[in-house]
């Protein structure tokens, strides 16, 4: 398994009530296994993988679209935490493509763990400036954006295309270069 994205548990926090959009540009090609989020609080937090729309590094996630929403995860108490929404789908993550990690709150109640630069991260980290996390996570295109200092606890965890046979598929159990393996 190999991971894109923030890894890192953020030195500072703050309490969610928008959408965080960060940029990945895969190094090599791979199938997306699932997304973690670093947080606490007593919400839910919805998490999704889009596509760019093609525009150079820099764009905001205007204009990108949907490859999975894995769901929402629940943080249950103020006790910090991973938690991890598995992949329904799988799907393919082609190298040197950008990807949109979004994650939102709809409530102040869920607190997040980010880095902050001091600066804009530029490419790569947004929020939602309408704080309107919904109609951002459904509607990456209709959201004005804004950069953010913050880059959150955040990434994708993916199966590389070498490890998973060469096309970015994860291998069976009990094949081998194409020949089932097994008794008969």
């Amino acid at each position: 398994m190999a991971t894109n994205g923030k890894t890192g548990i953020g030195g500072s926090t703050n309490t969610w009530n928008e959408c965080w959009a960060m940029m990945i540009t895969m190094s090599e090609a791979g199938t997306l296994d699932d997304l973690k989020v670093y947080g606490k609080g007593w919400r839910d937090v919805r998490l999704a993988i889009y596509n760019d729309d093609g525009s150079a590094p820099g764009s905001t996630p205007a204009g990108a679209s949907l490859v999975e929403d894995l769901g929402t995860v629940t943080y249950a108490s103020n006790t910090p935490t991973w938690k991890t929404l598995a992949s329904g789908s799988n799907p393919s993550l082609t190298n040197g493509n950008n990807y949109w990690l979004m994650a939102k709150s709809d409530t102040a109640q869920a607190t997040a763990y980010y880095d902050s630069s001091g600066s804009d991260f530029g490419a790569g980290a947004y929020q939602s400036a309408s704080r309107d996390p919904a109609a951002a996570y459904a509607d990456p295109d209709a959201q004005s954006w804004s950069t953010t200092a913050w880059e959150v606890s955040l990434h994708a965890v993916y199966t590389a295309a070498a490890a998973a046979g060469g096309d970015g598929r994860p291998q069976p159990r009990g094949v081998e270069r194409g020949v089932l393996r097994g008794v008969l």
